[in-house]
């Protein structure tokens, strides 16, 4: 009883780890501060719920030297540039960091007490929970239904568009591996695919998309290359729930929206009385359902993120080799703003020197070691392989959309990463390790 007890704690605050990070506007209602303090609290949780006493098997649950050692790194190179460039605010981020390299170790203890079958099921319940935050923000009154941008972006105020498309994206890597390995799930991994391409395309994130593309191509690479052709067959099932999920959701979010806010309907002119009324009303309904799948963003130019990118090269060369201090590519690229580089390597480049630069790309390599390792296994397929690659994909991801992102401080930002390299790297350490430490 005790032990069922504790699992389902540990499994609520895996739950709550996750929420906090797919919500992470959250931190604008509660305050910097407060959301900080919602991390601090499980942390606490965490610690308490986990503790064992320090010994080899306790020690081997610790992260790998590849992430601790890129944490180090990079608080390092923060702290010299701070000391440097005598920058109070670089300090800050550098303890922020910190922190969040704590956080890490924590959640790693948190990770190791889950089965992949739990992860799995807290994943999807994480993302339907997003998803009906969503949908109630949008049949609230105004303020809680966000739109932004002349694409219309759509989020809510508990996570923003720029924000609610990651735990989509993130996320499907995992339910792709469930769906290999588990594949009387179809219905309910189907469900989720949708739940994950939806939040992706009512954001109309470029990198969503991309992410979700690649990691769909990466799963056929690595089926084709294992020569897993019946694994492949049985795809056929979680496509047939995921289409019309998808479609539903679209369509009732429409629906949501008009009766909530009175959107715009084009009436045909052709048209007349209540039928044709009824029937114009209807197409507009389905044109504004598919509209965020038509309009897509990926052929948009971006001239002002360009500008930015070359000014924060530019700044990156001249700063080495220990950098100019945390904002120090911030300029106006023509927004009416001052705006960093996005780009998290460039920035880190530029404000924390080749120290900044080394610990950000370390997290590059501890991502790539879990998918390496699999690669070199023989050609016998395991529950774990899938997973890891998945959890380590999306890691890869999460560090790849970087590349088009400014360097964050924030759990928000860094819950996903990790989470998703505490779930790459496990398993194989969980093999070693006594079986008092599982749920």
């Amino acid at each position: 009883m005790y032990m069922v007890h504790r699992g389902f704690l540990i499994s609520l605050l895996l739950m709550f780890s996750l929420l906090l990070a797919a919500l992470g506007s959250l931190r604008d209602v509660v305050t910097p501060l407060g959301y900080w303090g919602l991390w601090g609290a499980w942390a606490v949780a965490v610690t308490g719920m986990t503790w064992k006493p320090i010994s080899a098997s306790w020690m081997r649950l610790l992260p790998p030297v590849w992430v601790w050692g890129s944490y180090a790194a990079l608080v390092m190179g923060i702290l010299l540039s701070a000391m440097i460039n005598r920058s109070a605010i670089s300090l800050h981020h550098g303890i922020k960091i910190a922190v969040i390299g704590v956080c890490c170790c924590i959640a790693w203890r948190l990770v190791a007490d889950l089965e992949w079958r739990v992860r799995v099921l807290i994943l999807r319940w994480a993302v339907a929970t997003v998803v009906l935050v969503f949908l109630l923000s949008k049949a609230a009154p105004y303020g809680y239904y966000i739109v932004m941008g002349k694409a219309g972006r759509e989020g809510s105020f508990l996570a923003w568009p720029g924000v609610i498309w990651k735990v989509g994206a993130f996320f499907l890597p995992l339910f792709l591996a469930d769906m290999l390995v588990h594949r009387r799930s179809w219905m309910a991994n189907g469900l989720a695919f949708a739940a994950c391409v939806f939040l992706v395309v009512i954001d109309g994130s470029r990198t969503g998309l991309l992410v979700l593309g690649m990691a769909i191509l990466a799963f056929l690479v690595l089926l084709i290359w294992r020569r897993e052709w019946s694994v492949l067959s049985g795809i056929k099932s979680t496509v047939a729930v995921c289409v019309p999920a998808l479609l539903v959701l679209l369509l009732f979010s429409a629906g949501v929206g008009y009766l909530a806010h009175g959107r715009s309907v084009v009436h045909s002119s052709k048209t007349t009385g209540t039928v044709g009324i009824f029937v114009s009303e209807t197409e507009a309904l389905v044109g504004t359902a598919i509209d965020p799948v038509t309009k897509t963003r990926l052929g948009d130019g971006d001239p002002e993120l360009v500008k930015l990118l070359l000014n924060g090269i530019d700044l990156a060369l001249d700063c080495l080799p220990l950098g100019c201090g945390f904002g120090s590519t911030s300029i106006d690229p023509g927004y009416g703003v001052s705006m960093s580089v996005h780009n998290a390597y460039v920035g880190a480049l530029a404000d924390f020197g080749l120290l900044g630069l080394a610990g950000m790309l370390g997290f590059v390599v501890a991502a790539i070691i879990p998918i390496w390792r699999v690669l070199r296994t023989p050609q016998v397929a395991s529950e774990d392989m899938y997973f890891v690659v998945a959890a380590a994909g999306s890691a890869l991801a999460y560090l790849a959309s970087l590349m088009l992102h400014t360097f964050s401080s924030e759990m928000s930002e860094w819950g996903y990463l990790i989470l998703m390299l505490a779930c790459a790297w496990l398993p194989g350490r969980m093999s070693r390790v006594s079986a008092s430490f599982r749920v």
